[in-house]
């Protein structure tokens, strides 16, 4: 009995996907099948020389994040993009609020956040 050849490559998946978060997040790049995957957090494009996804990756600032696999056979997928902002925190007003300026119904001098 004759086994055919893997000639399929692996698909990888970054988890959460790239977006617009307001606090940091812990990305877990997979593949569908056995591989090492490569990757950068520098948006250039990932090599076998790169770093090998072990542990999740910490992004904790604007990142374009770069990665592909490479299966046991030898099939290499397609580099991946995600791009990734944090933003948040608090912003904070303070000062006259005597006729209602903040627009939430109140008056008065008091602090607030403005957005989350």
């Amino acid at each position: 009995m004759q086994v055919a050849d893997d000639t399929t490559p692996p698909t990888t998946t970054a988890f959460p996907a790239g977006g617009s978060y307001t606090s940091a997040q812990s990305v877990t790049l997979t593949a569908n099948k056995a591989s090492t995957i490569y990757y950068t957090t520098d948006g250039s494009t990932p090599t076998t020389a790169s770093a090998v996804y072990r542990t999740p990756i910490i992004v904790s600032s604007a990142i374009t994040l770069k990665y592909f696999a490479v299966d046991t056979s030898g099939n290499i997928s397609l580099v991946e993009t995600q791009s990734y902002t944090i933003t948040g925190g608090l912003a904070w007003a303070w000062g006259y609020n005597g006729y209602g300026q903040l627009g939430d119904g109140s008056s008065g001098n008091y602090r607030t956040t403005l957005f989350r």
